[in-house]
């Protein structure tokens, strides 16, 4: 029997999955964050911006994404793409933040969507 904490995590596992599968897809061009999460809605997978945050959060702690402002000339650090996501959390329009954000993928991220390599918590989404 499967109980509604397995079911939520079961969806949540899927949509990280998704989040990666559609940076793949992208690479090695990044992803605007906005359009990111209008794409995920296209899939029938609609979720808040809130939980949009913590997943792309979840997954930059994870060493699978990197978010940065457009026009950044070198990597932010990990303390510095923290801010970007709680300050694209708090103002999701880019005239509202001054700058868009994206995320791209890692050379992890790219080993886990390939299949090169296994992480908990994340379903691999082909």
């Amino acid at each position: 029997m499967v109980t509604r904490k397995v079911a939520e995590q079961n969806d949540t596992e899927r949509l990280r999955g998704f989040i990666l599968y559609l940076l793949y897809l992208k690479k090695p061009n990044p992803f605007e964050l906005n359009s990111l999460w209008s794409t995920l809605d296209q899939y029938n997978l609609p979720i808040s911006h809130r939980k949009f945050c913590e997943e792309i959060d979840y997954l930059r702690s994870l060493g699978l994404l990197r978010v940065f402002p457009a026009g950044a000339k070198q990597e932010a650090t990990e303390v510095e793409q923290a801010r970007l996501i709680q300050r694209f959390l708090e103002a999701p329009r880019a005239r509202d933040m001054g700058t868009f954000l994206y995320a791209r993928l890692t050379t992890a991220g790219i080993n886990f969507q390939e299949g090169a390599s296994e992480i908990t918590g994340i379903k691999l989404v082909e």
